[in-house]
Parts: C-alpha cells; structure tokens; sequence
C-alpha cells in the first residue's frame, strides 16, 4: 500500500540502488599492487622485527627484574641518537644521494653506527638502573614505587631529549629557534593583566 503511495520515493530509491551497484564494482589495480609488493613485504617486515625487538626487550627487563620499565622506549630513543650522532661524527650526513659513498663503506658505516646505538642504549640503560632501580631495590621499596619510579624516568629522558639535546646539537626544540631567554618566567605586561582577569 506505501508503494502506491510514494511512487517517487521508490523509483528514486531503484536509481540509488543502480548507482551504488555501479560503484561496487573495484577497480583492482593488479600492476601496482605487483610494483610494489616487495617493498611493502619488506617494510612490513621491519616494522615487524622493531616491534619484537621492543617487546622482546619488554619480556627480558621484565622477567630479569620483575619491573615493568615505562623508559624502555626511551632507552630505545637514546639508542637512535646515538647512531646518528656515530654517523654525523663519520661524516654520514642525511642528503638524498645515501649512497653517494659507495655501498659497503655506508654498510659499514651503519655497522659502525649500530655498535655506537648500542653502547649509548647500554650505557643508558645501566645508568637509569644504577641511579633509579638500584637504590629503591636495595630499601626494598614495593613494586608501586618501581613503576612511579619508571613513568617518572621515563618523563625525565623525554624532556631530556626535548629541551638539552637541541642545546648541545645546536638545533631547535619543539620547532622553536633558540633565544636567549626561552626557559625565563618573564611574562608581558598584557599577558600578566590577561592572567589576573
């Protein structure tokens, strides 16, 4: 009975129906997808191994400590500097011709940096066991103060590669230029009268 009373409704609804039956169809683009199935094969694969790397790391410090270490990212992060410091210090700067050096001297170059990673992340990493983990385990402190004290070193290495290692590398932090007078507490006139408002 509805039928007989919208008839407009029903032929705009069979046009709808026609349209999105036409679209349905995919055009499946199969030379692309055979371009680039090897490099998207092989990025997926390192994702993959960073990702096991990380939690393997996770399960290691875990299992050996029985301390969950929010820092472990960070000790990862520090790693990272230190193979670009390594590689900065070798001459390896970032330009689009990576290779520009020849394949096995930038093999060997990565080799190079990656023992450096490694030490700096080690080094890191005993350091933040010795000056935090060490002493709360020698009071014999419960496990809620080993994970404040992890989420706190962790805030601490963040910060610390966001406001000190831009001043020793001489770049920017958080996108801002350097200024002489970026960590006062001076404020404006007009922005202390806003405050007071």
């Amino acid at each position: 009975m509805s039928a007989l009373l919208l008839p407009d409704v029903l032929v705009s609804a069979h046009t709808a129906h026609a349209v999105l039956a036409a679209d349905s169809v995919i055009d499946f683009n199969t030379s692309r997808l055979f371009s680039s199935f090897w490099s998207l094969t092989v990025d997926g694969l390192t994702y993959g191994a960073i990702y096991a790397l990380i939690a393997v790391g996770y399960t290691l410090v875990y299992g050996v400590l029985r301390l969950i270490n929010f820092a472990h990212s960070e000790i990862f992060m520090l790693g990272m500097f230190g193979q670009y410091a390594v590689l900065w210090g070798l001459g390896f700067a970032p330009r689009g011709d990576v290779y520009s050096q020849g394949t096995a001297l930038t093999v060997f170059y990565l080799l190079i940096a990656m023992i450096g990673g490694m030490a700096v992340s080690g080094g890191a990493a005993v350091g933040l066991e010795r000056v935090a983990y060490r002493p709360l385990r020698r009071r014999g402190a419960p496990s809620l103060t080993f994970l404040i004290t992890a989420i706190g070193a962790s805030f601490v290495l963040q910060e610390f590669v966001h406001f000190v290692l831009p001043k020793l590398t001489g770049g920017t932090s958080a996108g801002r230029p350097r200024s002489s007078r970026s960590g006062s507490c001076r404020r404006s006139r007009s922005s202390r009268s806003a405050v007071r408002m």
